[in-house]
């Protein structure tokens, strides 16, 4: 199993320039070779802190570490090395067949010599396999449909592979059996490979099938976290998406699926 630093949050605090509205402060561990979902009712903030996390914005306070080093603070190379972000779509400039997009995720675990020369071929094939694309390697990324761009964009990321990964709603515009397969991948990562994964999710029926860790997230705070057990039986989930939600066990694993009535 892979060994990575671990990434947390310290009073992370972020206000939108303009509007007054503000996410935090924020403080929490996300610990390696674990799921961390992140729920919450739109606007609560969920996507911010995934950019936050990743360095990709800047705190108005506090601040994102991996280890011991502000995100923020580490060359944009080392953060590209150490922490992935996968955007619910991502509109490019110029167009790319899928495996070349997927190439385009490995450079940044290249070298400069590695990238001038030959480099380290990745396994383009068996992450194609993984995603569900092996018939798509050589499509054009633009003629994909929205939920074939959301696999594309997660095979990219996986060639990066970085021990962060960060995901802002992976399984939206899948169909059920391809959001299953990427579920299935992400736990692999985490629990077989030690990675770190965080992800902004918005199906609370099958939220606790798979998180180790869950936040709910409200008005840009995290009112809650911990194990599905504990978060997704509390009355705040009510008071948060208001609506009544019922909970029944999943009749195999007993884990706990949310039902809107």
């Amino acid at each position: 199993m892979t060994q990575t630093a671990t990434l947390r949050a310290d009073n992370l605090q972020y206000l939108w320039p303009f509007s007054g509205s503000r996410l935090g402060p924020v403080t929490g561990v996300f610990p390696p070779g674990k799921i961390t979902a992140l729920i919450g009712p739109n606007g609560a903030g969920k996507s911010t802190l995934l950019r936050l996390l990743g360095g990709y914005l800047k705190p108005s306070s506090g601040a994102a570490y991996y280890g011991e080093q502000s995100v923020t603070s580490l060359p944009a190379s080392r953060r590209a090395s150490v922490i992935t972000l996968v955007q619910q779509l991502m509109p490019l400039g110029f167009d790319l067949t899928v495996t070349e997009l997927l190439n385009l995720g490995g450079l940044s675990a290249l070298s400069w010599k590695e990238r001038i020369g030959e480099g380290s071929p990745r396994n383009i094939d068996a992450i194609l396999f993984q995603t569900g694309l092996e018939a798509f390697r050589d499509r054009s990324y633009r003629s994909l449909s929205g939920g074939e761009q959301q696999r594309a964009l997660l095979g990219m990321a996986l060639v990066q592979n970085t021990p962060v990964l960060l995901l802002d709603e992976p399984t939206a515009h899948l169909d059920p059996g391809h959001a299953q397969s990427i579920i299935r991948v992400l736990e692999d990562l985490a629990h077989n490979q030690g990675k770190t994964i965080i992800l902004a999710y918005h199906d609370l029926a099958t939220v606790g099938l798979f998180a180790d860790n869950i936040w709910l997230m409200h008005d840009g705070l995290t009112v809650l976290s911990g194990p599905p057990e504990t978060v997704l039986v509390s009355p705040r989930l009510e008071q948060a998406f208001h609506t009544h939600l019922e909970r029944i066990l999943h009749p195999v694993s007993g884990k706990i699926i949310l039902v809107t009535l």
